[in-house]
């Protein structure tokens, strides 16, 4: 049985004319707001330089969308001179918080980080924050010691307490701490599994989803052949640092020639989530393919957690 259910107009976003978003437009973060749905999605331009759209539907797969970014990286700050990427939105202490991925170099002679291609990357999680998809605060860098990425911020605190979640190369890692930039504890506590689909590094997707059995959490995993695959996670509801349960296989992989990069030339074979909307007992998740469309389906939530696997707690690393 196919759990996954691709939208049958697949991609829903594409480039455009417009130079800031004519490369690709993908990775979208999701959030309900009244009755529209509100995606910020990744857009990457003729200058290779990443910025983040905006985009709005009233049944979560027909978009418009503005002809200008609504968020870009800011010229005097050091961390985005390369762009924000990424994004993810969590609804928590009365705002629509906004975490996401600034980009830049090391300076020169720095080693280039072992997870990065072709350049010495410096990545660092950043926040905004807006009420109305308008305004926004930026809060710059909230993790400023260390390579990360991936961020996603649980929906509710938990013993008065903010839990981030992000990626330090390769693993998954849970960041907790009272008020924003000022952590108490990093600790990771999921690691790939050599020899399977998220093998060589994993990193969270979309915001973790509140279920009966815990915390739900999509997470992207990427193989030694370099292919982008999803799968999941249950965390405690009580402390998402223990792990109940993972998938031994991916729910979602790429199929379609636009996830393999077929028919844009692209050569990434990828699918990659930030965004999901949850409605009634199911999911709709938006995921990035072959990192240049926007694509979107359905997922319920019981049958995915049905396809969790009981997982060995471990103790993780702490730091």
């Amino acid at each position: 049985m196919q759990l996954f259910k691709r939208f049958e107009k697949n991609p829903i976003l594409e480039p455009t004319s417009n130079p800031w978003e004519s490369k690709a437009v993908f990775n979208a973060a999701a959030a309900k707001v009244g009755s529209e749905i509100k995606l910020l999605y990744r857009a990457v331009g003729d200058d290779n330089i990443s910025r983040i759209g905006i985009a709005t539907s009233y049944d979560g797969y027909t978009f418009s969308r503005q002809d200008q970014p609504i968020l870009e990286g800011q010229a005097n700050n050091p961390y985005e001179t390369r762009g924000i990427e990424d994004p993810r939105i969590t609804f928590l202490d009365g705002y629509y918080n906004i975490l996401y991925v600034a980009a830049s170099l090391y300076p020169e002679g720095h080693p280039k980080p072992v997870w990065a291609y072709d350049a010495p990357w410096r990545v660092r999680i950043a926040l905004a924050r807006t009420k109305d998809f308008v305004n926004f605060e930026r809060d710059g860098v909230v993790i400023k010691d260390r390579d990360s990425k991936d961020p996603a911020l649980f929906g509710e605190r938990i013993a008065d307490k903010l839990y981030l979640i992000h990626r330090i190369y390769p693993s998954v890692w849970l960041s907790v701490g009272r008020e924003w930039g000022v952590w108490e504890s990093h600790k990771c506590i999921l690691e790939p599994r050599k020899g399977m689909w998220d093998g060589e590094r994993i990193g969270a997707g979309p915001p973790p989803i509140k279920t009966k059995e815990g915390w739900l959490l999509i997470y992207h995993g990427k193989d030694r052949e370099g292919v982008y695959r999803s799968g999941a996670a249950l965390l405690d509801s009580k402390d998402p640092s223990r792990v109940l349960a993972r998938s031994s296989e991916p729910f979602l992989e790429p199929e379609a020639e636009h996830e393999k990069g077929i028919i844009s030339g692209n050569k990434s074979v990828a699918v990659f989530s930030c965004g999901v909307i949850s409605q009634a007992s199911e999911l709709i998740v938006y995921y990035g393919a072959a990192d240049r469309v926007l694509c979107v389906g359905t997922i319920s939530i019981n049958e995915l957690l049905g396809t969790l696997e009981p997982e060995k707690v471990s103790k993780g690393v702490q730091i």
